[in-house]
């Protein structure tokens, strides 16, 4: 796919209209989103109830979860907002790491 300066931009993974690639493709990003949700669920279980997303996302690489601060976010939202959650939002705090006015995720 070229932009307007004839200059490549990104590309999605598969070609527009091969529905066995576009599966393919549907079907590792959910593992890989299953995953790191559970993943996201023990870092906060094991190492830091209560704490911000930043705390969180310290804690579980100091453990060995190597994910970005930006996947630790998502997947404590998506602990949240799913049909039976596993998580809840707390009072705001100061994080200890950005300190700014931040919600802590609590365990239900």
């Amino acid at each position: 796919m070229k932009d307007c300066k004839n200059q490549m931009v990104f590309q999605q993974g598969y070609r527009t209209g091969q529905k066995t690639s576009e599966k393919a493709d549907t079907e590792a990003n959910e593992k890989f989103k299953a995953r790191h949700i559970q993943l996201v669920y023990t870092a906060v279980r094991c190492y830091c109830n209560g704490g911000s997303a930043k705390e969180i996302a310290a804690a579980g690489r100091k453990n060995g979860i190597n994910l970005t601060d930006q996947q630790f976010h998502k997947r404590l939202h998506d602990l949240r907002d799913c049909k039976n959650p596993l998580l809840r939002n707390g009072d705001p705090r100061k994080c200890e790491i950005s300190n700014r006015e931040v919600l802590t995720w609590w365990i239900l």
